[in-house]
């Protein structure tokens, strides 16, 4: 178990979501790991283009 601040999480497993080559592998990726903290490259990231696909809106954050 890992705590921080008021979090606890079951695994202490940080995966990074950067060099995956497309979104698919990217989420297949996140939900075979079991890793409940993800890192993401902000500046690679385009949020404020509405044509492009973003990995943020398809997260389950349950």
């Amino acid at each position: 178990m890992l705590k921080i601040g008021p979090y606890e999480f079951q695994s202490r497993l940080l995966l990074g979501t950067g060099k995956y080559p497309d979104l698919e592998v990217q989420k297949q990726a996140v939900e075979v790991s079991g890793a409940e903290i993800l890192t993401f490259a902000v500046r690679r990231m385009n949020i404020f283009e509405p044509n492009q696909p973003n990995f943020l809106e398809n997260l389950d954050l349950t």
